[in-house]
């Protein structure tokens, strides 16, 4: 009878884990800390060589984030018509094309294309105007 019990807790016991073994586990920690995720991997994948990931924070190098390009002012002068239209203000580089048709100064910003506008944005346009300016930002002058 001992070996009957024995036997049938194995069998519960393993197909207990092959039907969870493809499920993902996230375990809270406090707010000072990143979820750690635990992922199994069923029988398939231990047949093929893969076994499952643990991934603890600060334990894997963490990705790069992409950097900003950066553009001379050579670069940007290029970029100097209506169809292709970029200008600089503080050290940023915006590309304007598709906000010409919508510039509230009509064809007037036709003369920042190509140039450094820092000067002339920050005197002349207003506090709405320079909250707009991110949606256009392509990168940084060097």
């Amino acid at each position: 009878m001992r070996k009957y019990i024995f036997f049938m807790a194995m069998v519960f016991v393993l197909s207990g884990c092959t039907t969870a073994s493809n499920k993902q586990i996230s375990i809270p920690q406090n707010t000072n800390q990143n979820n750690i995720n635990m992922n199994t991997n069923n029988q398939n994948d231990s047949a093929n060589g893969q076994s499952g990931n643990i991934q603890v924070p600060g334990t894997e190098p963490q990705p790069e984030l992409p950097t900003a390009a950066v553009y001379s002012l050579a670069d940007v002068a290029t970029h100097n018509q209506a169809s292709d239209c970029w200008l600089v203000a503080n050290t940023k580089v915006y590309n304007v094309t598709t906000f010409i048709p919508q510039h509230p100064g009509g064809e007037k910003i036709l003369q920042g294309c190509g140039k450094d506008m820092t000067e002339f944005f920050n005197t002349i346009h207003l506090k709405q105007s320079k909250e707009k300016l991110p949606e256009f930002y392509i990168g940084d002058l060097k």
